[in-house]
């Protein structure tokens, strides 16, 4: 399946870039600054509502992106092994329960705080960390020093955003995350999130938001020589199929 952006303006679609899911995972941002949607919106295979009923949510989540997700860019195993590896750091084994509030009007409520940083952003962010090294690990594959991809991530956050990107992607091979956020107005246990992760490939700055964006643009300029890099708010292609996945569940 290809990637197209969504448009800001009228143009000719002979003028329309079409990219891989790898491509638009990894640009983050279309060159209009807008977002990449897939080309077209695949159909549900026949009797889904009954033979998806009793799914996991790993295993929901395996058929709704294999949807999107050619089997020859991320093969049926792997893509498993992805969705089970993101979804090992959240505290309930349901992932995202549902709660019966009112079963007479049937009202519930989906939990979407089990993940690591507590907020909504981890049930996407907790995969795409692993996308990312994903493709990075089969690009750089018997590569070595300058030669090598390296993904650097940079994002503006009031709270939930930084924390999630930063625990999406410690530890992640060729991978780097800076996060800015401003001082006194994210929550104490936001701030300690991002302030006290160890791993060498996470930082955090205060007093930067009103950078970030100009800071984007000018690292689209230099860094593709040797770099790849995306906002952390920009993992727009994977909140749009979670949508779609926590719709399904």
């Amino acid at each position: 399946m290809a990637y197209v952006h969504l448009l800001s303006k009228p143009i000719l679609d002979a003028d329309i870039e079409q990219l891989s899911f790898e491509e638009a995972v990894l640009k983050g941002l279309a060159p209009d600054n807008g977002l990449f949607i897939p080309e077209e919106i695949p159909s549900l295979p026949p009797n889904w509502h009954r033979d998806w009923l009793d799914l996991s949510f790993e295993d929901l989540a395996f058929r709704v992106f294999s949807l999107y997700i050619s089997p020859a860019e991320i093969p049926p195993t792997a893509l498993k092994d992805i969705i089970r590896n993101s979804y090992s750091t959240f505290r309930v084994p349901s992932i995202t329960p549902t709660i019966t509030l009112d079963g007479s009007s049937k009202i519930y409520l989906l939990e979407l705080f089990h993940g690591p940083t507590f907020a909504f952003k981890d049930v996407a962010l907790q995969f795409l960390g692993n996308l990312f090294e994903f493709f990075l690990v089969r690009r750089n594959k018997g590569k070595t020093g300058r030669d090598r991809e390296h993904l650097t991530v940079i994002g503006a956050t009031s709270g939930d955003t930084g924390s999630a990107a930063i625990y999406g992607l410690k530890g992640k091979k060729d991978v780097s995350v800076f996060i800015m956020y401003p001082t006194g107005k994210v929550s104490p246990i936001q701030e300690a999130q991002m302030t006290t992760v160890r791993d060498e490939n996470g930082m955090s700055f205060e007093n930067l938001n009103s950078q970030v964006v100009l800071l984007i643009g000018f690292a689209d300029k230099l860094i593709r020589i040797l770099q790849c890099t995306v906002s952390a708010s920009t993992g727009h292609l994977m909140i749009v199929k979670y949508t779609t996945l926590l719709h399904a569940h």
